[in-house]
């Protein structure tokens, strides 16, 4: 990670620290992340209806939504 002063997040069940992340629906709704290795899952909402995803520090991409 290029940005300073961020903690790494790990697996509150097993301590690992690679997941998936989905979203269900409307890009609105709760961002639903898995760990790859034992599948326990966090579901991260907002109080605020509106969720934004900005551009890291020296990022060439961002989080986005593929659509088949």
């Amino acid at each position: 990670m290029k940005e300073t002063g961020l903690s790494q997040l790990k697996c509150g069940n097993c301590k690992h620290d690679s997941f998936r992340i989905y979203q269900k629906g409307n890009e609105s709704g709760p961002i639903h992340i898995e760990c790859e290795k034992c599948l326990s899952s966090t579901i991260i909402g907002t109080t605020d209806p509106k969720l934004v995803l900005l551009w890291g520090e020296n990022s060439e991409g961002i989080l986005c939504k593929f659509y088949q």
